[in-house]
């Protein structure tokens, strides 16, 4: 059996439980113990569920067991809502009788202070004693919609779908689950991880990357405590699923709001994003936007590089759209011929012959599915963003926009009392005759307006039907097909967006700017995965660099010579530690607390490694080097040192080989070599300043010879 499948089979019995018990049930109205298995109900679980409760006779029509063993056999999961207190006994008894799945309701403890802490810290400490998987405590519970449980402390019933979902805040992720029913989401799992007392942020992404039901996974996080953990398993499901994570806590105030309802540890931001670029996660920036990318991420395909096209009904919009695109860092490169000339027979001559593609008003719909082709076929696109064609209208207001304009014309002839033929003979000629002829032939709606189609802004039967949002989208899907680009509408009404999405399943965006985000994060998301795909042919792989020397020594004059030494517990005097290519809390773990005893004492820590080491995720900032980029970075450091002055110069003439010459046709260091027929190409040349002359040094041995001083900087002749 593989990893991928050991994980699936020890987390199946969680989220698809054949039995569960509930130790606490309750017919107490408002209480956990009655909530549960309410919601248990109402979500149509079909399997056994057992009610744990000493003192009542039955709970909500279920006979009740005064203890877990008297059930008789093991259930698959246990959901516990009994005190803080006693949570304790409960997971020994379901060690006792076999149950190693269990989901803390129970709240009380880290996030209610130092008691509840060590009550949490006890926990944690026998339930992994006794081999139990504890999710919480101090959580809303789980839920997979796929296998109808809704193990929740808040009811909200999302539809199946392939979007697996953590949540480091219980109600905040039954909202977020809300919204996702409200609009057509489908979620495979929801974990509400609470605490975190045994299973981690890290260990749920590890299931939902193998998990088969899983295409897309989003996460609330507040804080990381297993940074390097969840970075190495991040790496390894992103080339293969998208991850989206929203991280909050980044203020001090938001840390604080954090630590006080559920505990945690709020990652420095900083570091949070660079581990996010690193591993490859796509970054979410508010609520609304995590539900926006989990469905971009779900439905669209990924484009192959950050050239758009925009249609636009109207020239303002395009512009906004512009602006916001080149924000995002995408390019509205130009039409190609080809797409010109074919734009040019459905439109007007005085269209905008660029991109964005300005309709100038066109109402005629078979001229949008015309243009929104030409622009799908375009080389030059890698993406298409429509604005306006799709209406909104028809979902979000209950009615087909057509039929809402002949009712709007009868209530005007209605109450002006005018003759409603001549009016129509007058203004519409063109139309009565399309709606004589639209419902004879067949294919693609026709313009009114006789035989100039490119001229004609009018509507006939095909043509009203055409206006139907169902109609537009279908089109959109055939494109997507076809073309294997995404193609992002707008509507006019914003509020249809998630109706669109839950009876149209197309995603669209309520304004331009959601939109270019969302093409943005796919198109870095392709970045990445062209990253990854390079490395692998490549066969790169990342250093781990070697710890560093407590001293630095090297021989003198024949002699061993330490040259610096300072010993660990200096760190914790320090007022700022710049760790380079070092991981000492791996490698000089009885060295390691006195980083943590400088942090408290107020230092600041930068950890500068190509990679997210264990010191990477306890510090202030972390800065990644790209692989194979550290010589020139210390070259860097090496040059802003010497230009500002920071340099010893006593060390470097003494124990380095700054002083030693350049020859500057080449570039290359002066050797003895180069200036006496037969000197050897093993010594090198520097300038002697107390002689005013060159003099030649080995670099076998470090130090000048006696009486040598040589010259840091300077042009000289030899």
């Amino acid at each position: 059996m593989t990893k991928a499948e050991d994980l699936i089979t020890s987390w199946d019995k969680l989220f698809n439980p054949a039995s569960l018990a509930v130790v606490g049930a309750s017919n107490g109205f408002g209480k956990w113990g009655f909530i549960i298995p309410m919601n248990l109900m109402m979500g149509g679980y079909a399997g056994e569920m057992f009610m744990i409760n000493p003192k009542e006779a039955n709970v909500q029509g279920l006979p009740t067991f005064k203890r877990l063993s008297d059930i008789g056999r093991p259930v698959d999961m246990a959901l516990v809502t009994v005190p803080a207190a006693g949570v304790e006994k409960v997971i020994e008894e379901c060690a006792e009788v076999g149950t190693r799945n269990v989901v803390v309701i129970s709240s009380g403890f880290s996030e209610a202070g130092a008691e509840g802490k060590e009550m949490e810290h006890k926990l944690t400490r026998r339930a992994r004693e006794l081999g139990v998987r504890l999710i919480g405590p101090n959580t809303m519970g789980i839920c997979s919609p796929p296998t109808k449980l809704f193990a929740m402390g808040s009811f909200s019933a999302p539809p199946p779908g392939h979007i697996a979902f953590l949540s480091q805040s219980g109600n905040l992720g039954v909202q977020l689950l809300s919204w996702a029913a409200h609009s057509g989401l489908g979620i495979s799992r929801f974990i509400g991880s609470g605490n975190e007392a045994v299973t981690g942020c890290d260990d749920a992404l590890e299931y939902f990357g193998a998990d088969p039901e899983t295409r897309v996974i989003i996460m609330y996080l507040e804080g990381i405590k297993k940074g390097a953990r969840f970075l190495e398993i991040a790496r390894r499901i992103t080339p293969h699923k998208p991850v989206i994570a929203l991280k909050m806590g980044a203020t001090a105030e938001g840390a604080r709001a954090a630590a006080s309802h559920s505990g945690a540890v709020a990652t420095s931001y900083r570091v949070y994003q660079a581990m996010v670029k690193q591993a490859g996660i796509i970054e979410a920036t508010s609520t609304e936007e995590i539900i926006n990318l989990a469905r971009t991420f779900g439905e669209l395909p990924i484009p192959k590089g950050r050239k758009v096209g925009v249609m636009t009904m109207g020239g303002g919009w395009g512009v906004v759209t512009a602006d916001v695109c080149a924000r995002e860092g995408l390019k509205l490169p130009a039409l190609s011929p080809a797409t010109i000339e074919a734009i040019d027979q459905v439109l007007p001559a005085f269209w905008s012959h660029r991109n964005p593609v300005d309709l100038v008003g066109t109402v005629n719909r078979s001229a949008h599915f015309a243009v929104l082709e030409a622009m799908a076929r375009d080389p030059n696109f890698d993406s298409i963003i429509t604005l306006g064609s799709l209406t909104g209208l028809q979902y979000s207001r209950g009615r087909n926009p057509a039929r809402a304009l002949f009712r709007a014309g009868r209530e005007v002839f209605r109450r002006h009392g005018w003759n409603v033929w001549p009016f129509l003979k007058s203004v519409g000629g063109d139309m009565i005759n399309g709606l004589r002829k639209g419902g004879k032939k067949k294919g693609k709606p026709e313009t009114m307006g006789g035989k100039n189609k490119a001229q004609s802004g009018g509507l006939n039967l095909r043509e009203m039907k055409a206006w139907s949002d169902d109609v537009f989208s279908r089109e959109i899907k055939r494109l997507m097909r076809s073309s294997g680009k995404p193609i992002v509408p707008v509507p006019f009404d914003p509020g249809s967006v998630p109706d669109i999405y839950k009876n149209l399943g197309l995603v669209a965006f309520g304004i331009p700017e959601e939109a270019a985000t969302a093409l943005s994060k796919l198109t870095s998301y392709n970045a990445f995965l062209e990253r990854i795909k390079k490395e692998q042919e490549r066969d790169v792989i990342s250093p781990s660099l070697a710890d560093t020397a407590v001293a630095i020594s090297a021989t003198w004059k024949g002699k061993a010579k330490v040259l610096a030494e300072h010993e660990a517990k200096d760190w914790a005097n320090a007022r700022f530690l710049l760790v380079v290519g070092a991981n000492p809390l791996e490698t000089r773990i009885p060295d390691a607390h006195f980083l943590f005893d400088a942090a408290a004492n107020g230092a600041r820590l930068v950890v500068i490694d190509p990679v997210f080491s264990a010191t990477a995720s306890k510090a202030d900032t972390w800065i990644r080097l790209e692989p194979g980029t550290d010589a020139a970075f210390a070259l860097g450091v090496a040059h802003v040192i010497w230009r500002e002055g920071l340099h010893d110069e006593a060390f470097l003439r003494t124990y380095t080989d700054a002083p030693l010459l350049v020859n500057e046709s080449t570039g290359k260091r002066l050797r003895e070599s180069d200036l006496t027929e037969g000197g050897s190409a093993e010594r090198f040349v520097v300038w002697d300043e107390r002689r005013g002359g060159p003099v030649t040094v080995g670099i076998d041995r470090l130090g000048m010879p006696d009486g040598v001083e040589p010259a840091l900087t300077g042009s000289y002749e030899v």
